[in-house]
Order: structure tokens, then C-alpha cells, then sequence
């Protein structure tokens, strides 16, 4: 687990608290071990992270994964699989 520090971006207020990381610089399909973490592309090349719907992973409902990109240039897209719905999900560049 690592601290973060983080302004909230609606809010605007400072907050502390603690997550599990991992850098995916890849194409990449999320599984169920990635629900708590924070996902982070930060290179310049572009990638598509996919959602696999529910029939391929068993997902728990309300399972919360948190993407972050954090440098680089290149694109990051991320791909719902069929029948899945994607909630405070903003567009970003």
C-alpha cells in the first residue's frame, strides 16, 4: 500500500489515503485482483484498457477500479466490454 496525497477534483480540498498501485504501459484487460488499485499509464505510446463484462469476470456489484495518467503523451482508451456501464466515467486528455 502506498500513501497518496491528492487533490480531490470536484472538491478541491487536499486527501490523504491509502492504495495499491500498479503501471500497466500495455494494452491491457482488467481482472478481478484489480478492483481497490490504481491502474496508471504514463509513457507515450497509446494503449486500450478493456472491461470485460460480467460472463468473463465475476465481478462483484459496485466493484470500483481508479485509473490515473500520469505523464507521457500518448492516448490511453478504455473499452467497455457488452453490457457493461461505466459511472463517473469523465473525459480526460
Amino acid at each position: 500500500m502506498t500513501e497518496l496525497t491528492v487533490k480531490d477534483a470536484l472538491t478541491g480540498d487536499i486527501v490523504k489515503f491509502q492504495a495499491r498501485l500498479k503501471t500497466h504501459n500495455e494494452n491491457y484487460t482488467f481482472r478481478l485482483a484489480d478492483t481497490g488499485r490504481i491502474l496508471i499509464h504514463n509513457n507515450n505510446s497509446s494503449y486500450t484498457w478493456t472491461i470485460p463484462p460480467k460472463t468473463k469476470v465475476n465481478w462483484r456489484n459496485g466493484s470500483l477500479i481508479r485509473l490515473a495518467k500520469n505523464g507521457g503523451t500518448g492516448t490511453l482508451t478504455i473499452a467497455p466490454g457488452s453490457g457493461v456501464s461505466l459511472y463517473l466515467a469523465g473525459t480526460n486528455t
